[in-house]
């Protein structure tokens, strides 16, 4: 499984998840931990919300996309981890 937290330092994150795609086995998962909101600032300039995270794994070929967790985040509201499979 690939983790990734720094998604939001990232404007144009398909390209970045469609090459981390590439090194996943079949069946392999990523998971996404990230700020759920899609209002950045300057520490975190461009975050991914749960629902632009669904849509851009099956943007990159990813399957079975689902939110597994949220939790309140003192910085940015909520912070969620994500999950998606490789084809």
């Amino acid at each position: 499984m690939s983790t990734t937290h720094s998604l939001h330092f990232v404007a144009d994150k398909a390209p970045v998840l469609a090459r981390l795609v590439r090194l996943l086995k079949p069946a392999g998962r990523l998971m996404v931990v990230e700020y759920n909101t899609s209002q950045g600032n300057s520490a975190v300039p461009y975050p991914l919300d749960d629902t632009s995270f669904i849509k851009l794994t099956g943007q990159v070929g990813l399957r079975e996309a689902r939110i597994l967790a949220k939790i309140p985040s003192s910085f940015l509201e909520e912070m969620y981890a994500g999950l998606a499979l490789a084809r």
